[in-house]
């Protein structure tokens, strides 16, 4: 699966399978959460929802809310690359 691509770079994932699972039972029980995930949580919560929930209002949140960690890691990385 394309997320296994990114697993090498992500920060370590904090939630098992199954946690993620749970808190993609609903919105309700995902919204509160959703800014503790860390980015590898939210790639693999993102994967599990694409295989078994395909609902598009929280893929579109998951995607978001991956994209917003992704850029600030990598802005993290480059600004410590110029500051060395």
């Amino acid at each position: 699966m394309w997320v296994d691509l990114l697993d090498t770079k992500l920060p370590k994932a904090a939630l098992s399978d199954t946690q993620l699972a749970a808190l993609l039972r609903s919105w309700a029980t995902l919204q509160p959460e959703l800014s503790n995930l860390t980015e590898g949580d939210v790639w693999r919560a993102l994967a599990i929802e694409r295989v078994n929930g395909r609902r598009l209002q929280i893929l579109q949140r998951l995607h978001g809310r991956a994209n917003v960690l992704r850029v600030a890691r990598e802005r993290k990385e480059l600004l410590r690359g110029q500051l060395q």
